[in-house]
């Protein structure tokens, strides 16, 4: 019984395939030449490689401005500015540092920006405090009294020029703090 229902749904199945390829040979044959177009195409870049190589409006990175900010002495400006828990201990180790990276045109939420919109901050204030940069980054800056933009770009210019970017971060600290 069973199996004669399916033999039934398979015939009904393959009865209304035909019947449809008859009523409308133009749009098989457009979907048989859309899959054999495919097949004919070169395979796709992967998505890191294509967003490197994308002209206009993809996001732009630069892997040596990453490493520069990991690898120079500038520390987080909230644990500078504030004096807060960055600094201090999770766990009884130091909190690490990590690049930040803002939505400084336009604030738009769920869109990573370029490298070279990006920043130090410890990871308490990038991440795991209540008001941290990532639950709101125009509050978060506000509150430190820093303007983020201005901020990346003296850091990304400081990179393209061999300089200290020790030198920016206490700039804008003590700017903060003397506000």
């Amino acid at each position: 019984m069973i199996q004669q229902d399916q033999d039934r749904r398979r015939a009904l199945a393959a009865a209304r395939a035909k019947v449809r390829e008859l009523e409308r040979p133009d749009i098989e044959a457009r979907k048989i030449a859309a899959k054999q177009a495919k097949r004919r195409r070169p395979p796709r870049e992967s998505r890191v490689d294509h967003q490197r190589t994308k002209p206009k409006g993809g996001r732009e990175t630069d892997p040596g401005f990453m490493s520069w900010q990991h690898e120079s002495a500038i520390g987080c400006i909230a644990c500078e500015i504030e004096g807060q828990p960055g600094a201090a201990t999770l766990q009884g180790e130091r909190n690490p540092i990590e690049v930040a990276h803002q939505r400084v045109s336009g604030w738009k939420k769920g869109v990573r920006g370029h490298d070279r919109d990006s920043c130090v901050l410890c990871r308490w204030h990038h991440q795991m405090a209540p008001n941290a940069c990532d639950k709101g980054q125009r509050q978060f800056w506000e509150r430190l009294g820093v303007d983020a933009a201005e901020y990346c770009t003296a850091l990304y210019q400081a990179f393209r020029a061999n300089a200290d970017g020790v030198e920016v971060f206490r700039r804008f600290a003590n700017r903060a703090r003397t506000a």
